[in-house]
């Protein structure tokens, strides 16, 4: 009984780590998995075969293609209360954060910004966590991202947040200098 307890148990770490496997070279294009950076300045567009702008733009900084800082505009932002979330914001900030890379393609990042009223006080304050892989030719951008919302009465580095929601995903484009 024991030696088939070992048996299963090591049974399910193989079948636990075979997808781990898979999805660690994920990052893998038609390139030939060519090591990218993501330093640059990226602009939002609605895909790879649609790249009109959707109105976002990033810059990505850094000494070392390790990690850096990332600063995220949207001009266009519709709505700064982010559906109903953060009520009374009438404006939001610019987003700025760090990332790291976790890949040849992938990196990882933290972004945060805020609302405020129409007396300039603080009414939200967001943070913006996700992933980001680079595809075709390390030309373009695919951006997930998880939104934590903080209200002023929470601490964005020591509470947990008062909202969490899944964000849509966004694709970004290179620029080049022409």
């Amino acid at each position: 009984m024991r030696m088939l307890r070992y048996v299963l148990a090591g049974i399910l770490m193989l079948g636990l780590a075979i997808p781990g496997v898979a999805l660690a070279d994920n990052d893998d294009d038609s390139d030939k998995g060519r090591r990218c950076s993501n330093i640059g300045t990226w602009f939002g567009v609605n895909s790879p075969e649609d790249t009109r702008l959707t109105g976002v733009f990033w810059t990505v900084i850094g000494k070392s293609e390790h990690y850096g800082t990332n600063i995220v505009e949207q001009l266009n932002n519709p709505d700064p209360t982010i559906g109903g979330l953060i009520p009374g914001a009438v404006k939001a900030s610019s987003l700025r954060g760090d990332w790291y890379r976790t890949g040849k393609r992938t990196f990882a990042y933290t972004m945060m910004g805020y609302g405020v009223d129409v007396d300039n006080m603080l009414v939200g304050t967001v943070k913006f966590r996700g992933d980001v892989t680079l595809y075709y030719d390390c030309e373009f951008a695919y951006v997930t991202a998880m939104l934590d919302i903080y209200y002023p009465n929470t601490s964005p580095f020591d509470d947990d947040p008062d909202v969490t929601i899944p964000f849509f995903s966004q694709w970004g484009k290179r620029t080049q200098v022409e």
